[in-house]
């Protein structure tokens, strides 16, 4: 239940999500989303319940929650509001070492079985997830992948939990909910009795019939990926570091989604482009022999879009020795090119309005080990040149003990990080081939 001392506090965001979101015409579309992604999915459980002979395409595609891009709804896959199956999910898990290829038909009886026995008796939701997360072939299966499911065959008892509503939940209730399947029906518990108790005051506050728990995942969605409200995202605590002379406290943000919220029209294209230019530079330095780094948040939906063959080189864990905050600052980096144990080049990537909190990451990167050789790079679309030049201007980037920033930090247009991977024999270049591309600020700032 919420705890008494924010209830007030959800009902101002609540109200504020209502007016900026909930009333526009995108707000209205996420709303009849919910019924009728939950329609198709019980069409979908309740086709493959009386299938007969294989049903593995049937549940990987009808009881996954896909996102609404041309290839799935080709593929007749089940678009959701809360998707986590970015592209072809037998590509994604056995490239991450997951799942083998001959394990696929067990994959897909284990999950047809949780949702059948989850929908017959909902009180076995515990112990079914335990043994469903106990088998090895389903390993990468979690709340987020298989809770929209038992949403769509059980709304009353079953709420979509996701790494957005997990974090809401644990914030206005004082939980402490991971993403691990087996934390599902704790977390599931906890949320509906905050749904409940709040449910009279979210109807009131946007004067809408519509189920409180739908109300509240769009309410998640908003505070976490379009506010981004940082006592629900997350902040470090503060850590004493010395410079010359001094002893001073700072604290790096982290934790937080710079995506926009879905989308679930017909016209949505998965994944953004974003994401296309994030595995592209991946993809680069992986085919000229460098160790990959991308943020735990967004290693699922990259590793879907690089080739098979270049997924080993993704780093599960950075190699590197330095403090916990400095590592805190490095892991939020959009990609980052590795040699042996040594960090050789680092790119943000534009998220829309990202670009600022981009160049903060690069910053403070730079004032927590000023010593450091390492590129750095902001890729964005090539009209976005003159925003990040104004950006990188600022005196917060420009008076760094270690120099302006500008002169450390190039831009690369997205034509230019398509045209890279691209290049035939990538494998015999290294990582100069970058600075072909690159747009350096220094030469028209130091003139």
């Amino acid at each position: 239940m919420v705890l008494q001392a924010k209830e007030q506090e959800f009902r101002s965001l609540f109200s504020e999500m209502v007016k900026g979101f909930l009333r526009t015409d995108e707000g209205e579309v996420r709303l009849r989303f919910y019924d009728e992604g939950r329609m198709q999915g019980r069409k979908n459980f309740e086709a493959l319940k009386g299938a007969q002979g294989d049903i593995t395409d049937g549940v990987l595609r009808g009881l996954l929650p896909h996102t609404n891009s041309a290839a799935h709804r080709a593929t007749g896959a089940w678009i959701h509001i809360a998707p986590t199956i970015q592209g072809d999910i037998r590509e994604w898990y056995e490239g991450a070492g997951w799942t083998c290829a001959e394990d696929w038909p067990k994959v897909a009886q284990a999950i047809l079985r949780l949702v059948t026995r989850c929908a017959e008796d909902p009180q076995s939701l515990e112990v079914a997830c335990a043994e469903f997360a106990a088998v090895p072939y389903t390993k990468g299966l979690q709340t987020g992948q298989l809770s929209p499911i038992l949403n769509a065959v059980n709304p009353d008892y079953f709420l979509i939990v996701n790494n957005k509503s997990r974090k809401v939940i644990n914030y206005f209730t004082g939980g402490s909910f991971k993403q691990p399947l087996t934390n599902y029906a704790g977390a599931n518990d906890t949320g509906r009795a905050l749904v409940s108790k709040l449910s009279a005051l979210m109807r009131e506050e946007s004067d809408k019939d519509t189920r409180p728990a739908d109300l509240f995942d769009i309410f998640c969605d908003w505070l976490v990926a379009v506010k981004k409200y940082e006592p629900v995202v997350g902040v470090s605590i503060g850590k004493k570091i010395r410079t010359q002379g001094r002893e001073v406290i700072v604290t790096v943000p982290f934790g937080g989604t710079e995506q926009p919220i879905s989308s679930v029209g017909a016209d949505t294209v998965e994944p953004r482009q974003s994401y296309q230019i994030q595995a592209a530079l991946a993809h680069v330095g992986a085919k000229m022999g460098f160790r990959i780094w991308v943020p735990r948040s967004d290693r699922q939906t990259i590793l879907a879009l690089v080739p098979p063959d270049k997924r080993a080189h993704f780093l599960e864990e950075l190699p590197l020795n330095y403090d916990d905050l400095t590592l805190k600052t490095i892991e939020q980096i959009d990609v980052i090119w590795l040699k042996n144990r040594s960090m050789a080049r680092a790119f943000e990537v534009e998220h829309t309005t990202a670009i600022y909190s981009g160049l903060l990451r690069m910053a403070d990167l730079l004032a927590l080990q000023p010593n450091m050789d390492i590129r750095l790079h902001i890729a964005a679309p090539p009209d976005r040149r003159d925003k990040v030049r104004q950006e990188i201007l600022r005196p917060t980037f420009s008076l760094l003990e270690r120099g302006p920033l500008y002169r450390m930090c190039s831009f690369l247009p997205y034509s230019a990080v398509e045209e890279m991977n691209s290049l035939p024999h990538l494998e015999h270049m290294n990582g100069s081939i970058v600075d072909k591309y690159e747009d350096t600020f220094a030469e028209e700032e130091d003139v």
